[in-house]
């Protein structure tokens, strides 16, 4: 009995001893992941060929002979420059100065979650989980402890910076994630757009603006009709200073709705005639076009754009008006015509003795 008790007690530290071993492994292996992924993460290039391997001979083309691999892309034989131990290191604690950050934000996160939990519950008069209350009591301790290696990571990381800038072991082109780790206060180099719903905003074209739609009362926080939209800005005051400019605008956008909308004042020559000026005035393509027949075929040069869309606006009716009294004008010579040629053939048959059954024939 007590030699299996002796036998099982060194069996015991046998096993405790290995099991030291394996969590001792286990840590190793944990800072070697994370280590990687902090490499990873921060875009570091590692060589994956082993040290004493020979480098593939490279066939070049006849074209690119003595064109240096900088000017080509990305070279065959992998990157032009190992890096420097130096700025390895400098990636691993950037790496890690990241995913210490990403923990703390992490964490806050979660506090901002108990948080609201906590006030749902109160309201529910419901009790906080075990977890729930070991994780509020512990936050503050996590939070500094969190901020300490946050900050700690970002001293190394200044330091090994310097020291890297100081040797010349910075690598050249820096991915925009780096740089912006390295050098915070510089910030991203963003470009500058135009707000795009910014307070002066307007839908008219740049070239076309007299002949071209431009409806505006449709970006209202209530949209309205061209009609609405004319009602409105005649009951402003006159006192607005905005209220000429928008009764014009409102005007022009009522025009162009009435152009089909008001199919039943005229004829059907009348009807195409609105209906290609109502396709010309919404299309900023069909404005071009016609400026460029304008241009081309009859050897033009418009100097006044402005005048001209008014020039257009303005001879499209008088133009119109001048083919419907030509038309009439026509039809009415016609019909004279075809009067007049009846009579004088009425005449003639009169005087040849030919004439219709019933005055030429007459029953015995």
């Amino acid at each position: 009995m007590q030699r299996l008790r002796t036998e099982y007690q060194a069996m015991e530290r046998d096993y405790e001893d290995q099991e030291i071993t394996q969590d001792e492994e286990e840590e190793e292996l944990n800072k070697l992941e994370t280590n990687f992924f902090s490499l990873l993460a921060v875009g570091n290039t590692i060589s994956i060929r082993p040290p004493n391997e020979p480098e593939p001979e490279h066939v070049e083309e006849d074209g690119t002979k003595g064109t240096p691999d900088l000017l080509r892309g990305i070279s065959p034989f992998g990157p032009t420059d190992d890096p420097h131990p130096l700025f390895q290191e400098l990636m691993s604690a950037v790496g890690d100065l990241q995913n210490a950050k990403e923990d703390l934000d992490e964490l806050l996160f979660l506090k901002g979650e108990h948080e609201n939990e906590l006030k749902m519950k109160t309201t529910a008069n419901m009790e906080l989980t075990t977890a729930e209350k070991e994780f509020l009591a512990e936050f503050p301790a996590d939070q500094e402890r969190m901020t300490s290696s946050v900050s700690k990571l970002q001293d190394k990381v200044t330091q090994l910076r310097h020291l890297c800038e100081e040797k010349g072991a910075m690598q050249k082109h820096l991915s925009s994630q780096v740089a912006y780790l390295l050098y915070p206060q510089q910030g991203y180099e963003d470009i500058d757009l135009d707000p795009v719903d910014g307070p002066n905003r307007s839908l008219a074209h740049a070239r076309f603006s007299v002949l071209l739609s431009q409806p505006e009362h449709l970006l209202e926080e209530v949209p309205k009709t061209a009609g609405g939209a004319l009602k409105a800005a005649a009951k402003l005051p006159d006192s607005d200073p905005s209220k000429r400019g928008r009764m014009q605008l409102a005007s022009k956008e009522y025009s162009i709705d009435r152009l089909i909308i008001a199919h039943n004042e005229g004829g059907k020559t009348d009807f195409v005639n609105r209906w290609l000026l109502h396709q010309l005035r919404l299309s900023p393509l069909k404005a071009l076009l016609l400026y460029m027949t304008f241009v081309t075929s009859q050897s033009l040069k418009i100097r006044d754009l402005l005048r001209w869309q008014r020039d257009v606006l303005h001879y499209w009716w008088v133009g119109e008006r001048q083919d419907s009294n030509r038309a009439a004008s026509e039809s009415s010579d016609y019909e004279s015509k075809f009067r007049t040629s009846q009579q004088s053939r009425r005449t003639s048959d009169a005087g040849s003795g030919v004439g219709s059954p019933s005055e030429g024939w007459h029953p015995h």
